[in-house]
């Protein structure tokens, strides 16, 4: 990986790359602009995305720990979206995973959304029905 980034033409200046690995769960993620290309804005919707998720309360299955080494136990609970749905309703991810990264994005994408449309609930209540 730290060959890629540090190749000019990838399109990042090699001074600045400095090559983490990120730990396998947690962790801070390089987010600056000069490490990414196609940027482009997401379209409205992703709030009726989130919506339409099945949040559930579930633990991993005896044995999945040592499949993956990085796993917390099975008797942890958690709670959150099923990979399947998620790459069906959210567009991202393999199906099997979903990158922290992309949660977080979804999340405040759907959070400016909602913020939104609480602004125009607030002006509607201020200025009275158009």
């Amino acid at each position: 990986a730290a060959a890629l980034l540090n190749n000019p033409g990838y399109g990042v200046p090699a001074p600045e790359v400095r090559a983490v690995t990120p730990p396998p769960i947690g962790g801070s993620f390089y987010s600056h602009s000069r490490y990414k290309e196609n940027r482009r804005p997401e379209p409205h919707g992703m709030l009726d995305a989130v919506k339409a998720l099945a949040i559930e309360r579930w633990n991993y299955r005896d044995g999945m720990q040592a499949m993956e080494n990085v796993l917390p136990s099975s008797d942890d609970d958690h709670i959150g979206p099923m990979a399947e749905d998620w790459q069906k309703k959210i567009g991202l991810g393999d199906g099997e995973t979903i990158s922290v990264i992309d949660f977080m994005g979804v999340t405040l994408k759907a959070m400016q959304e909602l913020a939104s449309e609480v602004e125009d609930l607030r002006k509607e209540i201020h200025y009275g029905k158009k």
